[in-house]
């Protein structure tokens, strides 16, 4: 049984024997659990905990026998005095100002946060989290500002497949209405680029403002507010004439009303949706959709259709001269091999075209995609395939070998004749990736042993079914001057020596 305390101060006797047995001293003494919590200030949590509990369970329960516990419990009274002082200290500082205050460890970081956990909960310190204050933000003006976001989500296709879909949004501030693109692959630069023509075009203008978050499709890097934007929003930028607010992302006081959106586009348009096969297709239904209800319904806060508001709003746009003709292209860099990547796909370029423009514009329209230059030339057109790895490539732009082979073929004839046409035109078929090595060779037949021996031996391969420039020239070597092939003809022929053995060896062998 524990023994009655003399009437002393709280804090003494809770520093001289703990909670656990100033609870049970106040109980014996008659005390209500109520009355313990108001004199103790204990958490009535922790009263009730302790209040039946045995001395032996309360040992076993709280490790007192173990040396790290019995350690640590002698930092407990300064520890109380941190966390009622610094409500939102952690464990593993408490831990480090131990150990610089006192140059010591007591216990493992584990023990130490379970400590500190208990003493938390026997002395009422909750641990309090810094807690964020909004304020209403004022409306902008019509006309002001507009918010652009992006989102992504996953949509299930017919075959049961899974496509990742990405968007963009953009709203203005003050009418709430709003526009979007999706795709089925990454953003890019040039992918904001076209939705923000495509905006103005929609909204008939532009607002003063634009907000973004740090996205890497927009900035390259921000410094403490020195933004440094992509290449091509530099150049929209300074094209249009808006001014750029570049903030963070979850910030509901700068942006939060994109945000919302981008959630309400998730929730309400793509959730339980199937794929329709095409991005194309996925973009009408994201247009009703807009017309129907994104558009439609009054918003929560205007209570009114951002539509019907949108009629006060368009006045106020500042007007937008139509887009270039380049405004949807995207630049992308020239391989080696004279071919540019485009939706995992390799499509050829002219020889050349790496050397004179390392980088492109390519966009696709109806299902062909077109490359040009910097200076707006074009430079190659193809037909758009769905299917991915593949090479697209005209034979236009690989190595012309038929002006060679023609002048080839030219060169050979003026030497043998246009009788002897068909043979020549038999062997360059039977040869398709060696035809001017074989007119070469007969041309080579033609100058070693004669036209005579050339002409000969062409005849005579045609009658025997012969069609190689090889069986010509050692024909016409062996039959030239109406005399055989000697094997010193067939050793200069073929590069090698005929070895010569007297008779006496192969007597010898017999």
């Amino acid at each position: 049984m524990v023994r009655s305390m003399p009437d002393r101060t709280i804090g003494d006797q809770m520093k001289e024997i703990g909670v656990y047995q100033l609870i049970q001293d106040l109980r014996q003494r008659g005390f209500s659990r109520n009355a313990v919590v108001a004199r103790t200030g204990v958490c009535w949590r922790t009263v009730d905990k302790y209040w039946d509990m045995s001395l032996e369970e309360y040992e076993k329960r709280e490790h007192v026998g173990r040396p790290a516990a019995k350690a640590l419990g002698a930092y407990d009274d300064v520890v109380v005095q941190w966390l009622r002082e610094w409500p939102d200290m952690t464990a593993a500082q408490v831990l480090d100002w131990i150990v610089e205050r006192y140059g010591t460890s007591p216990a493992s970081e584990r023990t130490v946060r379970r400590h500190v956990a208990e003493l938390r909960e026997d002395y009422g310190i909750p641990r309090s989290r810094p807690v964020r204050e909004y304020e209403a933000v004022p409306e902008l003006p019509f006309g002001h500002q507009t918010q652009v976001d992006f989102g992504c989500a996953w949509m299930t296709t017919a075959t049961g497949g899974r496509v990742q879909v990405r968007f963009s949004t953009l709203m203005l501030s003050r009418s709430r209405m709003r526009w979007g693109h999706m795709q089925s692959r990454p953003y890019r630069s040039s992918d904001l680029v076209r939705d923000m023509w495509s905006a103005f075009a929609f909204f008939g203008g532009r607002t003063e403002e634009y907000v973004f978050d740090q996205d890497a499709v927009l900035c390259v890097t921000e410094n403490a507010g020195d933004v440094i934007m992509t290449r091509e929003m530099e150049a929209l930028r300074q094209n249009v004439g808006f001014s750029v607010s570049v903030c963070h992302g979850a910030d509901p006081e700068t942006k939060g009303k994109i945000e919302n959106t981008v959630r309400y586009v998730k929730r309400n348009f793509l959730a339980h949706r199937t794929y329709p096969g095409s991005d194309e297709a996925l973009n009408e239904e994201f247009a009703a959709w807009l017309g129907r209800t994104g558009n439609a319904k009054p918003n929560g806060t205007t209570k009114v259709a951002p539509g019907a508001l949108f009629e006060l709003e368009r006045p106020r746009l500042v007007p937008v001269a139509a887009a270039p003709v380049h405004a949807g292209r995207e630049r992308r860099r020239v391989r080696k091999d004279n071919t540019v990547v485009f939706r995992q796909n390799r499509y050829s370029l002219p020889l050349g075209t790496h050397d004179s423009t390392p980088e492109v514009e390519i966009e696709v329209i109806g299902g062909r995609l077109r490359a040009y230059s910097p200076a707006g030339d074009l430079l190659a057109e193809h037909e758009a395939g769905e299917a991915t790895g593949v090479l697209v490539q005209k034979s236009s732009h690989r190595h012309d070998r038929t002006t060679r082979i023609l002048r080839e073929m030219d060169r050979t004839m003026g030497l043998l004749g246009e009788a002897r046409r068909p043979y020549l035109e038999r062997m360059c078929a039977e040869h398709p990736r060696y035809e001017c090595d074989q007119l070469a060779l007969v041309c080579h037949a033609w100058a070693r042993c004669g036209g005579d021996a050339t002409t000969a031996a062409i005849d005579h391969c045609w009658e025997s079914g012969l069609f190689s420039a090889n069986d010509v020239l050692a024909w016409a070597e062996a039959h030239q001057g109406t005399r055989p092939a000697t094997s010193a003809d067939l050793a200069e022929l073929y590069g090698t020596r005929v070895a010569k053995r007297d008779l006496a060896d192969y007597r010898q062998v017999v």
